[in-house]
């Protein structure tokens, strides 16, 4: 006999020969013990897996349940196509209880230009291998505001096997009427959730659940405590989420799947009905544009890069009042360029028809008293005036002339500082101007951060904290399970926890430090 048919032997005679054991455990948690000791039950149905090719074009970026059946939820999240035409998803299995219903939401990448996309969608409720039941088809729409999504309701029957099982998606541009549960696919991408089934229960309480749809752009947590270890709350409580924005990323909005319910970053709203809710985030787009004098009030926003194509190639006049590594000065030309505000700059109109540099995270303007050539310049809260205009160089750049005087042009230096220098008009030592769009978020995270993450043995350790620093670890759920705070410069957390969670470190004036760690 092979040894793994041995071991299945040996789990099947230990719940025959010691059925108090058994017994002690509830169907639903059972199922749980399951998942946490990973047994593979001998009486686990087999499934037929069709042949099928890849569609890179199109994917699911989410599938997750929602609703009374959902003991533990299906969270499944892709913020990129598989490397495979199939997918068994079976790293946090969904419990459903069996004799109630739950809403299955899934969401696309799918847009105008792309072809249509369907979902063909089949669950096995009596475990034996066969799906059984025809969920049926569903046209994913276009993406409206960053969201395409559909979602359908799924019933368990009453007489529901118990166990494990699974729910089969066919995600495909193919166009029929209904598909086979083991038809091979065409051009897309097939889906196998595993799922368990167990025994209902009378769980009043609501479900609450956050997710990112791009972990690498952003985090959403809940920052109300659940009362429960499974993140459940009473009908009619005021909750409160955070979506948590990186400096090269913006935040959309919050949505349920099918629409935005909100803009704003800290969501507050009351709980009414079991939730789950996908913080969006998006890398932005900026375009290059002529620039525009604007306000404070109506703010219109710039990254400004240097037209040099030497060392200083790809560089943006970027403001901090401590200087980084391998700068020697709080203005200077930086790389790469993101979202954070020390690279946004807006042009303040004056009475001259000229402008003030005035950046966005200070407030602060570029300023020259005296007009000095070659010499760094700084900020300061009244700034210099200068006239922007195009350059007259063939790489369309601008030059940005100090008190408009033709041999004061504002320029990049070779260390890396902002100068005042006589180029001559024409020449490339000029500047370009990248509109960034206006969005609600604000990336919340730590620049520069010295704050350092290590995690072995059970040990996760925190270095570069301040006194008071406050150190939190979510699920990817949103949940937070571990919280400290610091006293000293480094902090060492034992903990148990398996799976993906977020670790965010938050400073006295709340700008955080977020590391992804898989425990």
């Amino acid at each position: 006999m092979k040894k793994s048919a041995k071991i299945l032997l040996l789990v099947a005679l230990f719940f025959i020969l010691f059925p108090e054991l058994r017994a002690q455990l509830k169907p639903y948690e059972e199922i749980g013990e399951m998942i946490k000791q990973n047994i593979t039950s001998i009486q686990n149905p087999t499934y037929k897996l069709p042949s099928g090719n890849l569609n890179l074009g199109t994917y699911l970026t989410s599938a997750i349940s929602v609703g009374d059946a959902v003991s533990k939820p299906l969270a499944y999240l892709a913020s990129s196509p598989a490397n495979n035409y199939y997918v068994n998803y079976s790293l946090r299995p969904a419990v459903f209880e069996r004799g109630k219903s739950f809403n299955l939401v899934l969401t696309s990448n799918k847009i105008a230009s792309t072809a249509a996309v369907h979902a063909y969608v089949f669950a096995d409720w009596d475990r034996d291998g066969v799906f059984e039941v025809d969920l049926g088809k569903h046209s994913i729409p276009d993406r409206n505001i960053e969201v395409a999504g559909v979602s359908l309701n799924v019933s368990i029957p009453e007489d529901a096997k118990l166990g494990k099982s699974r729910i089969r998606i066919y995600f495909t541009t193919y166009n029929t009427p209904s598909m086979q549960p083991d038809a091979n696919l065409r051009s897309g991408t097939l889906y196998d959730f595993v799922v368990f089934v167990s025994e209902k229960t009378e769980q009043t309480k609501l479900l609450l659940n956050v997710s990112s749809n791009n972990i690498d752009f952003g985090n959403a947590v809940i920052l109300t405590e659940s009362a429960t270890a499974d993140g459940r709350y009473d009908a009619g409580t005021s909750v409160e989420i955070e979506a948590i924005c990186g400096p090269k990323s913006v935040f959309v909005g919050w949505s349920n799947g099918t629409k935005i319910v909100s803009t704003s970053q800290n969501y507050k709203f009351t709980l009414t009905e079991h939730t789950h809710l996908i913080a969006l985030f998006n890398a932005p787009t900026v375009t290059l544009e002529e620039p525009q004098p604007s306000t404070a009030d109506n703010p219109i926003w710039y990254q400004i890069k240097n037209a040099q194509t030497d060392s200083r190639i790809d560089r943006f006049i970027a403001y901090t009042e401590t200087i980084p590594e391998g700068y020697t000065t709080a203005l200077r030309i930086e790389k790469p360029a993101d979202l954070s505000d020390k690279f946004l700059w807006r042009l303040e109109p004056t009475e001259d028809d000229m402008v003030k540099l005035v950046n966005k995270g200070s407030s602060k303007q570029i300023y020259s008293a005296t007009g000095d050539l070659n010499t760094s310049i700084s900020v300061a809260d009244e700034g210099s005036s200068f006239f922007v205009t195009p350059s007259g160089h063939s790489n369309g750049s601008y030059s940005i002339k100090w008190n408009n005087q033709n041999d004061r042009l504002l320029n990049g230096g070779l260390a890396f500082n902002i100068v005042l220098y006589n180029a001559g008009i024409g020449t490339g030592s000029g500047w370009y101007f990248y509109r960034v769009p206006i969005y609600t978020s604000t990336p919340t995270t730590i620049e520069n951060s010295n704050i350092k993450f290590s995690y072995s043995q059970n040990t996760l350790r925190v270095q570069g904290l301040e006194n008071g620093a406050k150190i939190d670890i979510y699920n990817i759920l949103g949940h937070k399970v571990l919280s400290s705070k610091a006293n000293t410069d480094e902090v060492s957390l034992q903990t148990e926890l398996k799976g993906v969670h977020i670790v965010i470190v938050s400073d006295k004036n709340g700008y955080k430090a977020v590391k992804k760690i898989l425990f």
